[in-house]
């Protein structure tokens, strides 16, 4: 496809190619008590992005992490840095190590206990080891 874009920012011509990709989303919910919360696993060829969040579809906290043959625990870095990082990059590390691929993190959801945290990231790996 193409894509021209005028001085004034405008497009002038986009052609969309359909049935190129294969990326394959599915959404999850998890119900811990009387609190919700959900996550979104999307696949795509390489690398799988994981979006944990609440009912408010917020997205905060971006981190990537990759496997590299300099160590042997994944690098991880930041993409959109807040408070949440921390445990969305640990997380990313984790995912990365275990399925070997590269994995973005976004944790968007406030966990009012560290036992509800563990049991949404319980979750979504058995939902990526279901699929890979």
């Amino acid at each position: 496809g193409y894509l021209t874009v005028q001085a004034d920012r405008q497009l002038v011509g986009l052609n969309m190619v359909e049935g190129r990709t294969k990326i394959k989303t599915k959404t999850y919910v998890v119900e811990i008590e009387e609190e919700r919360y959900f996550f979104q696993i999307r696949k795509m060829k390489g690398s799988t992005r994981v979006w944990i969040g609440d009912s408010s579809g917020s997205f905060k906290a971006l981190n990537v992490a990759v496997n590299t043959p300099y160590s042997t625990v994944p690098v991880c870095s930041d993409l959109l840095p807040m408070k949440e990082g921390e445990e969305a990059a640990a997380f990313a590390q984790r995912l990365c190590k275990k399925f070997g691929e590269t994995f973005y993190v976004s944790y968007s959801a406030h966990f009012s206990s560290p036992s509800r945290r563990l049991a949404v990231e319980k979750g979504v790996f058995s939902a990526i080891s279901a699929t890979m």
